[in-house]
């Protein structure tokens, strides 16, 4: 969700916000990374998230393992292929972590439109 105000000499501030999980103190999940699990979910195929996302193969399956090495917990199971290629499930596991996060995200989303209107630094609008 995005606010912006203007203070009193005319400049325009945006405020950001973002959602992202953490376990154990490490980076767990955001945005991007739950974009590279729904594109998994949809395409069957690591590689052909990360075309969809514009990122080498290499660094789609980095976040991927980086993600599983943060839980010690599969996410993905891959299936080597043949000609055709082979083919990337999300375990049950993923599937939980990204409904969760989509869940929250909304949720917050949701929270954040009620940023009451009269703030001391002005009045907030969408960006």
């Amino acid at each position: 969700m995005r606010w912006n105000f203007s203070l009193n000499n005319g400049s325009m501030i945006c405020v950001r916000t973002k959602v992202w999980l953490e376990f154990n103190g490490q980076r767990l999940m955001g945005e991007g990374r739950a974009k590279l699990l729904r594109h998994i979910r949809e395409a069957k195929s690591i590689n052909s998230a990360a075309k969809i996302m514009g990122i080498s193969y290499r660094k789609a399956w980095a976040m991927v393992k980086d993600m599983e090495d943060t839980l010690n917990a599969s996410l993905v199971e891959k299936k080597r292929g043949g000609v055709g290629g082979g083919t990337a499930t999300l375990t049950p596991a993923a599937v939980e972590l990204l409904e969760r996060f989509e869940k929250i995200q909304d949720e917050f989303n949701a929270l954040s439109k009620q940023l009451p209107q009269n703030q001391p630094a002005g009045e907030f609008t969408s960006c």
